[in-house]
């Protein structure tokens, strides 16, 4: 019961969609979705593949996944004195 997500050029074009603050240039060349931060003095950005499992507590067994990007941006200005976090997710199978 398992479709595999993945971080591909369409997701990321998604993503880039949705984000209220763009994400910074480089995170779309290095973002892999395995959850490694990249980050300059004034930012700081990842992305993560993940999968929700549903199981009945009943009886057990997985009834339902929800498979899904998840983009974090971390920001500021030089002469801000406050960190913004911005989360974009992206359903990507289930």
């Amino acid at each position: 019961m398992s479709e595999k997500s993945s971080v591909t050029a369409r997701r990321m074009s998604v993503l880039a969609d949705r984000t209220p603050v763009p994400m910074p240039d480089y995170y779309y060349d290095l973002a892999t979705g395995g959850g490694t931060w990249w980050y300059t003095r004034t930012d700081a950005c990842a992305t993560s593949v993940w999968t929700l499992n549903v199981r009945d507590l009943r009886t057990g067994p997985l009834t339902r996944q929800l498979m899904y990007l998840q983009a974090d941006l971390i920001y500021t200005g030089a002469d801000a004195p406050y960190w913004s976090h911005q989360v974009v997710i992206d359903k990507t199978g289930g």
